[in-house]
């Protein structure tokens, strides 16, 4: 995978494009912290603690609202590489999916499963913790997802979208553009 470069202004200069995780660094590293396992909530406070309340009444679970978070953080780590709680944060959530074997979609924070079913959305997502582990411990979340094929079905859009997504990441091809 090659290094995303940042974008630039018309003048060469780099343009003020920020990260979440590196404006809240802070936030960052209770990310860090907290996911015990890597895995986090659909609905958290700053500090990566879940909050109850919202649409959604399993609010505290990862489910696949939270399975974007990885490529959040992978992004700011590709793009940017200076929070060293990412790399923790992506050996922490890899090690956990690798010892579920073909891990399902959805786990309470504790990392009990909560159902049978093995998400493209999520192999998608999972690829891009590539960008922060070695070459070894990346291959399987990466391969995952050359090998699926396109989403189809009841969750097509959703996992579609995610598996684009992780594609274009894994590819190296995502990139930013300016207004």
């Amino acid at each position: 995978m090659r290094p995303l470069t940042p974008p630039r202004t018309s003048g060469g200069a780099f343009a003020p494009v920020r990260s979440a995780t590196t404006l809240v660094s802070a936030a960052g590293s209770a990310i860090g912290a907290v996911a015990r396992l890597g895995l986090l909530a659909i609905v958290s406070a700053v500090t990566a603690s879940a909050c109850g309340g919202g649409a959604r009444s399993d609010a505290a679970a990862g489910l696949d609202d939270a399975w974007r978070v990885v490529m959040n953080v992978m992004t700011d780590h590709r793009v940017f590489g200076v929070d060293p709680w990412q790399t923790t944060y992506a050996a922490r959530l890899g090690g956990f999916f690798r010892s579920q074997g073909q891990y399902d979609a959805e786990y309470t924070l504790a990392g009990m499963s909560l159902d049978s079913n093995h998400s493209a959305g999520l192999v998608a997502m999972n690829a891009t913790l590539g960008f922060a582990l070695s070459g070894a411990a990346a291959k399987p979340f990466v391969q995952e997802l050359w090998d699926l094929p396109v989403p189809s079905g009841q969750f097509r859009y959703y996992d579609g979208m995610l598996y684009l997504l992780g594609l274009l990441h894994t590819s190296g091809k995502f990139q930013f553009f300016g207004p």
